[in-house]
């Protein structure tokens, strides 16, 4: 493990090109990361849990097989910003909230 590692095999984590940079995700892959994320939204709505960052335990208690697989399928920079984007969107209250 390097210094400024992230502790991901090369299994599992993102697959350096030739000049070193990241490839892309595949279609598939993104539609697995997007799988995964909406298990992990409809655990979260189904617990009524609001801010996934502030209320990290509880996530853990009760979504804590659907953040792994999250976390695990999708791009660390995804998942923060999927649940800051969570956390701050306004439930719809329908046609009204918008006019």
């Amino acid at each position: 493990m390097g210094l400024f590692s992230t502790g991901a095999t090369a299994e599992s984590g993102p697959k350096a090109s030739t000049d070193g940079a990241f490839q892309a995700p595949s279609r598939t892959e993104r539609a697995h990361c997007w799988e995964a994320r909406d298990a992990f939204f409809k655990c979260l709505d189904h617990h009524s849990i609001i801010d996934s960052i502030k209320e990290h335990s509880l996530v853990g208690e009760r979504c804590g097989k659907e953040g792994q697989a999250f976390e695990r399928d999708c791009a660390s920079s995804w998942v923060s910003r999927k649940e800051a984007m969570f956390c701050e969107t306004p439930f719809d209250d329908g046609i009204g909230s918008v006019l």
